[in-house]
């Protein structure tokens, strides 16, 4: 026990603020660190319990060899941090970026037990590599993502402006938010979501393309808005823990897998290719504005849960399938077949349109919980079940 007490003194008494002075540029030169700023070289190089200043006394650094402090402060600084081949680890004490200028490489930078990475004023170039946070981000003052990945770890963080390039989020559960304050965060290459990632308040604008690995049953309030002007895919097989928005000024968004929305989906604008991929809604009541789809399945978690169908019909090319929940508002188009897996008292608003020009099936053997309209200008429908209609059920025949 003694030898315990011992030891977290010392580590306590060592535990000290170092000044980066003006005497040269070497970050591992016990002659370039002060105790107080300004003041006398020969302190000790900033170690893990560490703050690392850079204030109005201090001059160029450059980093010219791998670095793990408690934290650094820019406060007050005008001159010019150089990160080199080397990484850059931070603690508790966080990497507070207020003035001067950071020049990252492609070396890590990364963030050691719950630390943010916390940019408000200067300008601070991202390393090229990876940059783990597993706290908050912020970037207000003049900042280049540097074509570099930010992964985000940890627990439930927040994001204040921030623009990326490259975006991982895989936190540490799967209910962990992200909340994303002041503006938008825009990701413009690729935006994965693995574990956590539930996006509340503002919105994650995604450019390019995004993978979605979570299997959460969560979802958030903001949205993932897909608004890049090129080419962008869509893949993963997995959940999409916040709303969905397509709103693409050109460009062509494509779904290369199943997907899972726990949240609404939205479509706006742009060209959008299934392919010949699921769409399936589950979790709580959600919304549906203007959809596409090839296969879509309504798969919500109680039966009385709802999904609205906004602003026009949706249109189902190949598979329909109603496995729980009930749709209301517009109507629900379909091309192809139709499986009824639901057995509920529940009642639908919204109509079941067969309109394709083909052959068609309906099987299943569950409850017709939707008004169910036969509009076909060819081909057969062909019943392969059992079916209970609940609701109106009414046949359109074309005179000839």
């Amino acid at each position: 026990l003694l030898v315990a007490v011992l030891i977290l003194i010392c580590a306590h008494a060592s535990a000290a603020n170092r000044f980066f002075l003006n005497n040269g540029t070497s970050f591992s030169s016990t002659a370039n660190w002060s105790t107080t700023s300004g003041g006398t070289g020969g302190a000790s190089i900033p170690g893990s319990s560490d703050i690392a200043f850079f204030d109005a006394n201090s001059g160029n650094c450059s980093i010219d060899s791998n670095i793990d402090v408690l934290g650094i402060d820019s406060t007050g600084y005008t001159n010019t941090v150089t990160q080199g081949a080397f990484t850059v680890s931070f603690r508790s004490s966080n990497f507070k970026w207020v003035s001067g200028t950071f020049v990252g490489s492609a070396s890590a930078i990364s963030s050691v037990y719950t630390s943010s990475l916390l940019i408000t004023g200067g300008t601070f170039t991202n390393t090229s590599g990876t940059c783990t946070i597993t706290g908050a981000f912020t970037s207000l003052g003049t900042y280049s993502h540097n074509s570099g990945t930010v992964i985000l770890t940890g627990g439930s963080t927040i994001i204040t402006s921030g623009i990326f390039y490259k975006l991982t989020v895989n936190k540490s559960n799967d209910w962990d938010t992200l909340t994303i304050v002041t503006a938008n965060a825009v990701v413009e290459n690729l935006l994965t979501i693995t574990n956590g990632g539930i996006v509340t308040t503002l919105n994650i604008e995604a450019k390019g393309d995004i993978v979605f690995s979570d299997v959460s049953t969560y979802n958030g309030t903001g949205k993932i808005i897909v608004n890049g002007t090129g080419a962008q895919s869509v893949s993963g097989g997995n959940s999409v823990t916040t709303n969905f928005e397509i709103n693409k000024a050109s460009g062509t968004l494509s779904f290369n897998s199943n997907l899972i929305f726990n949240g609404n989906y939205t479509y706006l604008s742009g060209t959008v290719n299934w392919q010949t991929y699921l769409a399936e809604m589950k979790n709580s009541s959600s919304t549906i504005t203007s959809g596409n789809f090839y296969n879509l399945k309504i798969n919500k978690n109680n039966i009385y849960d709802i999904v609205t169908i906004a602003t026009t019909n949706t249109i189902v090319t190949n598979t329909f399938t109603l496995a729980g929940g009930k749709p209301n508002g517009f109507n629900i188009e379909v091309r192809g077949d139709i499986v009824f897996n639901v057995f509920t008292p529940y009642l639908s608003t919204g109509k079941l349109i067969i309109n394709g020009t083909g052959a068609q099936g309906v099987s299943g053997g569950g409850d017709c919980i939707m008004p169910f309209e036969i509009n076909k200008a060819g081909g057969t429908l062909t019943f392969n079940s059992n079916l209970k209609f609940v609701v109106l059920y009414v046949i359109y025949f074309t005179r000839r």
